[in-house]
């Protein structure tokens, strides 16, 4: 994901609306996204609005007992989009997930965070042999290919 870009002008269909999905509470625009870059005006918008909102930091439910922090895929694109921002993803997938990799808040997920990430690889040609890994990740690239399982 890329933030930061000034926004030109509005988006005359909904399917280039730059903040289609997140005008709702809870929407996210790049949900489970590996990588950031973000630029100056970006960062100033997001420190911003976080020196004047720092519990925007935060969440807690109806049933829990303390705050938690937001996770910063869902904080960065917000911020940047209400500073009038533009955010941006590429099609083409640059950084990939580990496979080993287990989320701390989303462990239910971690599964489909390696489908996608074999998705996305596939989608340009590769696969897990044409990405870096250990020799400890090759092991979960093999067990995956003999058992079908992340």
């Amino acid at each position: 994901a890329d933030y930061g870009d000034h926004a030109e002008s509005k988006s005359k269909s909904k399917s280039n609306n730059d903040t289609a999905g997140v005008a709702k509470a809870g929407g996210t625009a790049l949900w489970g996204a590996y990588a950031y870059h973000i630029n100056k005006a970006a960062y100033e918008a997001i420190i911003s609005a976080l020196r004047s909102d720092v519990g925007g930091l935060l969440w807690k439910g109806k049933r829990m007992r303390a705050y938690v922090a937001k996770p910063i895929d869902k904080i960065m694109p917000r911020r940047v989009m209400a500073a009038g921002l533009k955010v941006r993803a590429l099609k083409q997938p640059v950084v990939f997930r580990a496979p080993m990799l287990t989320s701390r808040i989303h462990t239910q997920w971690d599964a489909e965070f390696c489908k996608s990430t074999d998705l996305q690889l596939k989608s340009i040609g590769g696969d897990w042999d044409d990405v870096w890994l250990t020799d400890e990740e090759r092991c979960v690239v093999e067990y995956h290919r003999e058992n079908g399982e992340w």
